[in-house]
């Protein structure tokens, strides 16, 4: 049990470090092929890449699929007799994806207005 307790702090930062070196690298293998296009890095946001105004759309439907998802994992849990773990982390990742997938649908309809 304890060794138990003492993995799961250590999995976690051995987690966080790796998804931050990952995304280091990916955002340099990106600069890197903007590069050898010759394409200027605020000309490729201009041109449909991840702006500001889509970043707040997607964190914006993002987190109101995760408080969906709470309200009804709760719902669930209360109702149904699902156990916690279960309906809290379904209905997160459910409604979670929901969010994002409605504000690709925005996004490409902006696009398609532009």
């Amino acid at each position: 049990m304890q060794i138990l307790a003492l993995s799961v702090p250590i999995l976690a930062v051995i987690g966080i470090v790796l998804v931050i070196i990952f995304l280091r690298k990916y955002t340099n293998n990106e600069r890197m092929a903007l590069i050898e296009k010759g394409i200027n890095r605020s000309e490729w946001l201009a041109g449909g890449g991840l702006d500001q105004n889509n970043l707040s759309l997607r964190l914006g439907f993002f987190l109101v699929g995760i408080g969906c998802g709470i309200l009804v994992g709760e719902l669930l849990r209360e109702f149904a007799g699902f156990r916690p773990p279960v309906a809290y982390l379904s209905m997160l990742f459910l409604f979670g994806g929901i969010g994002l997938f409605v504000s690709y649908l925005i996004e490409e309809k902006r696009n398609k207005d532009k």
